[in-house]
């Protein structure tokens, strides 16, 4: 959020707003707007920002982002349907156990699959549907990789994932699986 000087919301409610940086409450993977509360005039849907960035060298910006576009294709599953980064990379997680695809893998549970939800085998932080994956499904094997990293080493792995209950209101998937 350093870059970020304003961002303009609505509301589920209807209302617009600009929110300042300092009331957006950026920190690693947070914001407000994923905080938000249950109620309609709580809830905000982000519909733009206003950055302020450094000019650089074009090449270099480039090249930076295929490098690092390239890392990503090699490293993550994208030839199967995903949601990303499963679990948070928490730091105090990180300094005990290492970042959490290699928790999940150390942990033995690359292949797992639960219906047609399976932790992948690129990469032990994706959750792939190998073909009719239900939210059940992923929700179930969530909860089974979290109960199992706590039986190993102790600490419950937070979800990046959400999940939108009943009501539409986004909870991180690790409250759903309880």
């Amino acid at each position: 959020g350093e870059n970020i000087l304003s961002v303009d919301a609505v509301s589920h409610a209807g209302e617009m707003r600009t929110f300042s940086r300092e009331e957006c409450d950026f920190s690693y993977r947070h914001s407000f707007f994923q905080c938000s509360g249950t109620r309609d005039e709580e809830r905000w849907i982000i519909l733009g920002a206003l950055l302020e960035l450094t000019p650089g060298d074009r090449g270099a910006i480039r090249r930076e982002q295929l490098r690092i576009l390239e890392e990503r294709r090699v490293k993550f599953p994208h030839h199967q349907p995903n949601c990303g980064s499963v679990f948070s990379n928490v730091p105090a997680v990180y300094d005990l156990a290492g970042p959490p695809g290699r928790i999940v893998e150390e942990t033995g549970l690359k292949g797992k699959q639960v219906g047609g939800a399976q932790v992948s085998f690129c990469h032990a932080n994706f959750i792939v549907n190998m073909g009719g994956a239900t939210a059940r499904d992923v929700l179930s094997l969530i909860g089974e990789v979290r109960r199992r990293v706590y039986d190993r080493i102790g600490v419950w792995l937070d979800c990046e994932v959400r999940y939108a209950d009943e009501r539409g209101v986004l909870v991180p998937a690790s409250e759903a699986c309880l």
